[in-house]
């Protein structure tokens, strides 16, 4: 263990030695005193914080993943090219562990400078709401949407399942059913139909959906409603008048609030504590009341969104950070195995490709699941398929299985917007990409690394 952190210890002080860490201080500075000076919000004071947020901690995950990525390719192959590894593996010291001080040597310096990064953001955001005149609306708007923690609940699952099943069957005793697609597509789209209409809201009509809360929620908090909706107007940002009614499922009487909004954008209703007396599984009602016949459609998936005050933002911030952290330790881990494996060139391009394919976890989980066919006619696996689709499907499928786990939560998203990150996400973010797959990079480049010559003549 004392070789390793000697290993990490020279690592960590070449790599503050050199000119990189300068140009990373600077970049760093300019990310979190000088972008937000470059941007523009929507003119309020939360939005201008979301602003902040957003782009400097953006920016300084790009700037660190960018360095992480080129120093751990660099670590070892730098040292091969110039046969200075000689120095060390002559020595009484384990190849993994040079892979380990290596890594953790990265790791450490990523923490630092996040950890200073972080506090530059955070006095960054205090020097100006202690330095400039706002309004107490703005402060507590600030205060309830942005600087918090809040819990999101999506409404209770619409079981459509049944539904589904009797369209399809009447479809196809009718006839209406498309014959080139497998049915399992045709039924995902006729679920998908009801669900969009158990999300519309017709002139003169009311639609209601259920939350179940974790607790009832108390003190002075109130809890928000956060919406966002499209209509029939062919015309963008349309004006429409709606009446919300929110409050236990038995209750007769609710919180009512009219609200006139515009079609763009995400909006939100305050709603006291005290409006749910006590209650966990909460109704919320949406009246479509315009004057003009318009129909009111809430996108099915995050349209409706209860949020509960959950923690403070500083929590947040650092929960935040902490996902940041274990981000760039995976990034580096890939980097440094590539980088003690490869040349420093042929490194950097299979990291960098290792990496997008992680980064476009969920697309390739989409292609995964899409039963659509990809080639043209031959021999018929399955209606609409050929046997290429279904190989294609596989790979895709192995591909999905192997980088789904590493997707978690939008750590700029949560943040900016005042949702809760779990420490149960950081907990499992730790387990997944410190422990499995990081040790996973660990036992691999050690194991073709004890078996690779190093330094020869030719190299």
């Amino acid at each position: 263990m004392k070789r390793i952190l000697a290993i990490a210890s020279i690592a960590g002080r070449s790599a503050v030695r050199s000119r990189v860490v300068g140009v990373l201080f600077v970049l760093l500075l300019l990310a979190i005193v000088g972008l937000p000076l470059t941007v523009r919000s929507d003119g309020t004071l939360a939005g201008e914080v979301q602003v902040r947020l957003t782009y400097t901690l953006g920016a300084v995950m790009i700037i660190l993943s960018i360095a992480t990525w080129w120093a751990g390719c660099a670590a070892v192959a730098t040292e091969v090219q110039a046969k200075q590894i000689q120095l060390v593996i002559t020595k009484p010291v384990g190849r993994h562990e040079i892979w380990l001080g290596k890594w953790l040597g990265l790791v450490a310096l990523n923490a630092a400078l996040l950890a200073l990064s972080g506090a530059g953001i955070y006095g960054m955001l205090r020097w100006k709401l202690g330095t400039e005149q706002f309004s107490d609306k703005q402060r507590r708007e600030l205060r309830e949407q942005v600087l918090v923690a809040r819990r999101t609940l999506a409404p209770v699952p619409l079981d459509v399942r049944s539904d589904a099943q009797q369209i399809f069957e009447q479809q196809r005793k009718q006839g209406a059913l498309p014959t080139n697609q497998p049915v399992e597509q045709v039924l995902q789209a006729i679920e998908e139909s009801i669900i969009r209409a158990a999300h519309t809201v017709p002139p003169g009509y009311k639609r209601t959906w259920e939350f179940e809360l974790p607790e009832s929620p108390a003190g002075e908090r109130p809890v928000v409603l956060r919406y966002k909706f499209g209509s029939s107007a062919i015309s963008k940002g349309t004006l429409v008048q709606g009446m919300w009614l929110v409050g236990p499922v038995e209750a007769a009487d609710r919180f009512q609030l009219q609200q006139i909004n515009a079609t763009e954008g995400t909006h939100v209703v305050e709603i006291p504590a005290a409006a749910f007396k006590g209650a966990r599984r909460i109704a919320v009602e949406y009246a479509n009341i315009n004057p003009l016949p318009i129909a009111v459609l809430f996108e099915p998936r995050d349209g409706l969104e209860l949020l509960t005050y959950a923690g403070s933002f500083e929590g947040n911030l650092v929960r935040s950070l902490l996902l940041a952290l274990f981000q760039l330790a995976f990034l580096g881990a890939v980097a440094v195995s590539a980088g003690t494996l490869l040349s420093l060139p042929v490194a950097a391009l299979v990291s960098g490709y290792i990496l997008l394919l992680v980064k476009a976890g969920d697309y390739v989980a989409s292609l995964a699941r899409d039963k659509g066919t990809y080639f043209g006619a031959g021999p018929q696996s399955t209606v609409g398929e050929t046997a290429l689709d279904w190989l294609l499907r596989g790979l895709l499928w192995v591909e999905s299985a192997i980088v789904q786990p590493l997707q978690g939560p939008n750590l700029l998203e949560y943040l900016s917007a005042g949702r809760l990150l779990e420490w149960s996400a950081v907990a499992g973010a730790f387990l997944i990409k410190i422990i499995i797959y990081s040790g996973l990079c660990a036992a691999v480049t050690t194991f073709f690394f004890n078996r690779r010559e190093v330094a020869l003549p030719s190299e």
